[in-house]
């Protein structure tokens, strides 16, 4: 009789995604995330999570040093359907006494492009007929 062994089941393998998506704004997540190296296990955990649900991860970092990085910024906002915000760095500066606002900034900018792609702003009467709710 043939020994065997206890082996795990084996997890089913993440689906790629064919070349024609990528980049869709169906299947894009944009991460406005610290990029330091006190963050790089959290960055980690949040590419991989965004890919556990077979979406990709898209952020900043893809920003080439020649492109202007304002309409670069809003270009990956307007290709990405979903966006994760962390904001629990936004911290002063060393050499000035305030904060960097480019996180808050970007979720401003991601809030805008949500609210003009809806045609609503959040709790206007056009959002209240769509979703069926009655406004007291």
């Amino acid at each position: 009789m043939p020994r065997t062994r206890n082996v795990p089941p084996r997890r089913p393998a993440l689906r790629r995604k064919s070349k024609g998506r990528r980049g869709t704004a169906r299947d894009g997540v944009f991460l406005n995330v610290p990029y330091d190296s006190a963050f790089a296990d959290l960055f980690l955990a949040y590419i991989a999570g965004v890919a556990a649900f077979d979406l990709e991860p898209r952020a900043t970092l893809e920003i080439v040093g020649g492109e202007r990085r304002l309409d670069r910024t809003f270009e990956l906002i307007e290709r990405c359907r979903y966006s994760v915000h962390d904001l629990s760095r936004v911290e002063v500066d060393a050499r000035r006494p305030t904060p960097r606002f480019n996180m808050p900034f970007e979720l401003g900018l991601a809030v805008a492009w949500s609210a003009l792609t809806l045609g609503s702003t959040p709790g206007s009467s056009s959002r209240r007929k769509r979703t069926g709710s009655k406004s007291r």
